[in-house]
């Protein structure tokens, strides 16, 4: 896993998330976070080589009105994760994060 995210740190240019002001109505507030994007098709490839596969995807919500999707993708065998946002309208891909050792679980087992 660390050779994927080292690959896609070399390959693929970094970019980092717009930051805003907190809300008064609110405590939450955004960072500027590095981002590793690039074309869908290339990301999904190095993880795909990397024996990731996709196990959630959901429609995120898009203050542009353009179409986000929401990912994880994980390798059981190697315990590797990762999590991407991807905008359909540009073919973008955004990698938010990335690891080692996850555990499933349901829900169920923690009401």
């Amino acid at each position: 896993m660390k050779a994927l995210v080292l690959a896609l740190l070399l390959v693929i240019p970094t970019v980092q998330s717009v930051a805003q002001e907190p809300t008064p109505s609110n405590n939450a507030f955004e960072v500027l976070v590095p981002l590793t994007c690039g074309p869908v098709q290339e990301v999904l490839n190095m993880l795909k080589n990397a024996g990731e596969d996709m196990i959630f995807i959901a429609e995120a919500p898009s203050t542009t009105d353009e179409q986000l999707f929401a990912s994880v993708w994980i390798n059981q065998q190697t315990q590797t994760w990762t999590m991407l946002m991807t905008n359909k309208e540009r073919m973008v891909t955004c990698i938010l994060g990335s690891g080692t050792n996850f555990a499933m679980f349901n829900s169920d087992q923690f009401i």
